[in-house]
């Protein structure tokens, strides 16, 4: 096929210009491989650390708003062990024998509303 054929790179044309002088690619790889680079050889950096505070939108974080859009809205909501206790007492009540009084039954209904009424209230 037209195009094709090898192609390469002489490194020893490739040059870095340094506080030290030109130095060759391979001249340059030699010198930091492995090597931990200065703090004077850090570009980019901040003036102090640490950088200074800063806040960012919800829209600067890639699919924060569709994650916060699958939360569930907060409230003061019952706990799985308090639901769970309050299903296990009527259970109970449904199944005792012999039946409940008429006392008991008001005790539990009462106990269900307020329940019923803390769940309903917005917390802050």
């Amino acid at each position: 096929m037209a195009g094709e054929g090898r192609y390469g790179l002489h490194a020893e044309v490739v040059y870095f210009d340094t506080e030290d002088g030109r130095q060759t690619l391979p001249e340059r790889l030699a010198l930091i491989s492995g090597a931990n680079p200065s703090w004077g050889d850090v570009t980019g950096k901040p003036e102090s650390f640490p950088p200074a505070g800063h806040s960012h939108t919800v829209e600067d974080v890639t699919g924060l708003q569709a994650a916060l859009d699958g939360k569930q809205p907060s409230g003061n909501y019952a706990t799985t062990d308090t639901v769970d206790a309050v299903a296990g007492r009527v259970t109970a009540l449904e199944n005792a024998e012999p039946e409940i009084t008429r006392s008991e039954f008001s005790a539990l209904e009462a106990r269900i509303a307020a329940l019923e009424s803390a769940l309903e209230e917005p917390t802050e």
